[in-house]
């Protein structure tokens, strides 16, 4: 499936498949997808090109959906849409 991405704003990445990231600045991200958001743990990694992100912060989605867990499953499509809004935008995600 391809998907065409586009940045509205600093450090906001918009994919046409339904997904946006923020960076939060040194630490934390913003992910939106399908009406819901999840706040997950970020640092910039050495370079304002390059983000680590940690795969244990994300649990759950923020309220008013945190009452949905998030399985091994979404957890690693949540990370997939990340990394390729990232290559898409010629920047680096390590995935911790």
């Amino acid at each position: 499936m391809a998907g065409r991405f586009w940045k509205p704003s600093t450090n906001v990445v918009e994919s046409s498949l339904g997904f946006s990231t923020k960076v939060l600045g040194r630490t934390g991200m913003l992910y939106i997808a399908n009406g819901r958001s999840l706040h997950l743990y970020s640092e910039v990694a050495g370079t304002i090109d390059a983000i680590a992100i940690w795969r244990d912060s994300i649990k759950r989605w923020d309220p008013p959906h945190d009452g949905e867990t998030i399985g091994t499953e979404e957890r690693e499509r949540i990370i997939g849409n990340i990394q390729w809004a990232f290559e898409a935008t010629n920047k680096k995600l390590d995935v911790i």
